[in-house]
């Protein structure tokens, strides 16, 4: 189920791309081919962030050697981290303008709204297989994972904070496509706010000890903070830009 979701978001996302680039009159196979690059780094860097977070920095280059050479076998193949892989993926969308010769103003607004709905569909896939389990909760809508096989503690009554995460990406997408057939700019950059807070306050809920810990802060919201803080300058340079212009 956790594949299925992802590669279902994905697969949605793909045919809500081509509706945006008929939308705002951009090549569909320019978005393909960075999307494939931005995809490609992002479950890279999903990885490696997995890794840094979850294990021993000295084991770090033996977990990774490991988790190429024996995917099936490695305890690591399995898990990735979002912000590893919004990181890999701004990376990769570098790279992917390049090879289709596209302006970097061309389609970072498409993300803005593509991102939290493939998002949204992986956090589903989470819930099903358990891992990013919230706290232990016995209020209302708490769930109980029955199968040794998730990676949530079993019989513990716990929060759905990956449902709740997952319901507010798909709020969040749906007002970001709202604004963008609206033809508001910085699309990217509100998601990016907007979701470094939503991460902040549900990182609150989550329990799993495989999000590591910096402090009082989830490695996580330690993120957060930072990328929160670069998109305030990244939107304050683009302001002046436009200005200028």
């Amino acid at each position: 189920m956790y594949g299925l979701s992802i590669v279902l978001g994905i697969t949605l996302a793909v045919f809500a791309g081509y509706y945006l680039c008929k939308l705002k009159n951009r090549n569909f196979y320019d978005f393909i081919i960075i999307s494939t690059v931005a995809i490609a780094f992002g479950f890279i860097f999903a990885k490696l962030l997995y890794i840094v977070v979850s294990y021993p920095f000295s084991q770090f280059f033996k977990t990774l050697i490991f988790t190429i050479l024996h995917p099936r076998e490695a305890e690591a193949a399995s898990g990735f981290v979002f912000y590893g892989g919004l990181i890999g993926g701004i990376l990769g969308y570098l790279a992917g303008i390049k090879i289709a010769g596209c302006s970097f103003f061309d389609f970072p607004d498409f993300y803005g709204v593509l991102i939290p709905l493939i998002h949204g569909f992986g956090r589903i896939g989470c819930f099903c297989a358990g891992c990013c389990y919230g706290i232990p909760y016995e209020g209302p809508l708490a769930v109980y994972y029955k199968n040794p096989v998730s990676s949530a503690p079993v019989g513990t009554a716990l929060f759905p904070v990956q449902l709740l995460e997952s319901f507010l990406l798909f709020i969040l997408a749906a007002i970001l496509f709202i604004l963008f057939k609206k033809g508001r700019k910085f699309i990217f950059l509100i998601y990016l706010f907007s979701y470094c807070i939503i991460r902040f306050i549900t990182e609150f809920f989550r329990f799993d000890s495989e999000r590591g810990q910096i402090g009082i802060l989830s490695v996580s919201q330690f993120i957060s903070i930072l990328l929160f803080a670069g998109g305030i300058i990244i939107f304050l340079i683009l302001k002046k830009c436009c200005r200028n212009k």
